[in-house]
Order: C-alpha cells, then structure tokens, then sequence
C-alpha cells in the first residue's frame, strides 16, 4: 500500500483505533476505495498494547499513513477530537479501525455538506457475527433526543465540531449519541442518505456489546438530558409519546412472534426482544419522571388544558 493524501483535502477521515490490527488495513483500504480523492487519512492510536496492532500501524506510516499516538488510553471520543484538531479537511468523517465504508459514501456526504447540511449519516449494514441491516429514519430532534440512531460514522462539518467543543470526553459510552444532540441544539442540519454505505463489524468485544448495561444506559440519558436540558423540557411533549408509540409497537411484535415461532430456538429471539422492550419502557419511566414532564403537566393544569 502506497498512499499519498491530498495537498489540500476536502474531507479528512479520522480512524480511530486500539489494538484493532486485525482489521484496520481493511478499513483504511475501504476508503482507499473511495470514488472522491480529496481526502486526508488520519489514524490515530489510542495507546494500543498490542504488538501485532504495533507492527501493522508501523507499517502503516511507513506507506504513507499518518499515525498520531497517544500515550494513555483515553477512549474514543478524546481519540477523534485529536485527530480532528491535527487535520486539514473542512469535512470530517470518523471511522473506527474495524468497520468498512462504501467507496460512494464520502462522495455523496460532500454533496450533500456542500448544500449546506452539517452532518450527514446512512444505513448501515453489520457483518461478522451479525448480519441485519438497519435502516435509520428521517431526522426529527424529538427522536434524536429520545435515543440515538445515527452512526458514528457519520460526516460533519469542522464549523460545527469547533462550536460544540468536539466530543465530550467525560462520557466512556454513547459520546456520539452526545455529540449529535449538541449539534442539534446548536441548529445543526442533518442530512440522510436511505442507502447502506457503511457496514459495522459485529463482534463480541465490540463496543456496542460492552454498553448493553442498563445502568450505563441510564446514566448517560440523564447526563444528556441534564447537559441539554432546555431542548428536553421543550421536546418532552413529544418525546414521551414517541417513546409510548415505540412500546406498543414492541409489544405487537412480540405477540406476533409468539404465534409465528415454536421450538426452543425462538426463546432466544423473544427473549431479546423482550428485553428491548423493557429497556424502552425504563426510558419512558425516566422522561415522564423528569422535571421536565412534570413541569409540564403543571403549566397545562394552570393552564386548563
């Protein structure tokens, strides 16, 4: 692999990586694919302790790669705002050292940023121990603020990282879910493309896997909703109905399966799909005994309604 980036990118692509030298000459060879040229690729090594993942970035910046190491393991939100700050390009998109791109994705992203849009996001396929497709909606702020569904493999503006101050490095899990609500609030446009561009590596120790816990989950919906708490008490009429919608489709779905699958094999899938909807209606619980919400319904007692 020889590699030259552009004298004066457009996008840079920032890799974010610890001890993935198993796949990251993949995912740097996805962008390689790419059908726009005027980028920067930029990895940036969160302290890796593994030596073969030593030996791969090694070889890396020998081809032409730039390699920014860290000397402590900081996690990947802190990771992303020091490459982002070392890089040229207006546009950035963030790509974890194990997952793929398309190689039409970065060129429609800046079409689309070019029209104005400050983050665009997809579809996103997972492979590896998992095979499904997840389709993302349309953006609404209510449905971003109830949860996330953007990828953090998304492109955005270097305007917009600059005025949110990047990604909150106090957080250990769901930053990007953080990251896209504070461009929300700051105005932020978002853009989807209802196309699979990326494709997400599902694996055991993946990060997703590790931030299942409930408590986690908890957590960091009440940090954000203290951390943006004006759009909250705004969007809380529409966010609890929304979340309620969810639930009901939820438990549809379940009875549905009950009568469609038999056997010992559908206990798993129900099981999951339960839990799904447990986890949903814990959120639901959170908003509807928030301040927020109660507030609320105070103001509409006043009020007569």
């Amino acid at each position: 692999m020889n590699y030259l980036p552009a004298t004066n990118p457009i996008l840079s692509v920032i890799v974010t990586c610890y001890n993935d030298g198993l796949f990251i000459e993949e995912a740097i060879n996805s962008v390689l694919r790419s059908d726009f040229r005027d980028i920067e690729i930029i990895v940036v090594d969160d302290c890796s302790t593994d030596d073969y993942t030593k030996r791969k970035l090694e070889e890396l910046e020998r081809s032409g790669i730039k390699i920014i190491r860290l000397p402590e393991n900081k996690l990947v939100g802190n990771s992303r705002n020091k490459g982002i700050a070392e890089s040229k390009g207006k546009y950035i998109l963030t790509l974890d050292a194990d997952d793929r791109i398309l190689p039409d994705y970065i060129g429609k992203s800046v079409t689309a940023l070019e029209k104005g849009f400050d983050v665009v996001y997809c579809n996103v396929k997972r492979f590896g121990n998992d095979d499904s497709v997840r389709v993302a909606p349309e953006y609404s702020l209510p449905r971003l603020l109830a949860g996330n569904f953007i990828s953090s493999c998304s492109a955005f503006t270097r305007n917009m990282w600059e005025s949110v101050g990047g990604y909150d490095t106090s957080l250990k899990n769901y930053e990007d879910w953080e990251f896209w609500v504070h461009i929300a609030v700051k105005g932020g446009k978002f853009f989807h493309i209802n196309e699979v561009l990326f494709e997400y590596r599902a694996r055991e120790n993946s990060k997703i896997s590790r931030t299942v816990d409930p408590a986690k989950r908890a957590s960091v919906v009440e940090y954000v909703c203290t951390k943006h708490a004006g759009a909250y008490r705004e969007q809380v009429t529409q966010i609890v109905p929304y979340l309620h919608g969810i639930i009901a489709s939820a438990e549809n779905n379940l009875a549905e399966q009950a009568q469609l699958l038999g056997g010992p094999e559908s206990a798993s899938l129900l099981s999951k799909l339960r839990f799904a909807e447990d986890e949903l209606k814990r959120k639901t619980e959170y908003y509807e005994n928030s301040f927020f919400w109660k507030l609320k319904k105070f103001t509409d007692k006043l009020r007569g309604k």
